[in-house]
């Protein structure tokens, strides 16, 4: 929290109206200095050569549709909010295993 601003304890969530949620293959995150958060959302489409005989795909593209923005407050917020989360979806689902990249 920053110095002399307030802090918020409850409050209501409002989502407007025709608010539809955005799916994400890739998230990539940078950061400006001190100043902020920038958390990069993707969908993933493949590249596809169209051949005589068969189709083929060359490679990925990634189509940005979402970019949010966080101060670093809010990212260490998230980060911890996520953690939690994913702790309490494996202890239902079981482990989420991740591809070596």
């Amino acid at each position: 929290m920053i110095k002399g601003q307030p802090r918020i304890v409850r409050g209501e969530i409002e989502y407007p109206k025709g608010l539809t949620p955005v799916y994400s293959d890739l998230a990539i995150v940078t950061h400006a200095k001190m100043k902020q958060f920038d958390l990069i959302f993707a969908l993933l489409h493949p590249i596809v050569e169209n051949g005589p005989i068969e189709v083929k795909v060359t490679g990925v593209k990634a189509v940005v549709n979402a970019i949010v923005e966080v101060s670093p407050e809010n990212a260490k917020k998230l980060l911890l909010t996520l953690k939690d989360n994913i702790e309490s979806f494996e202890k239902v689902y079981g482990p989420i295993y991740l591809e070596p990249t």
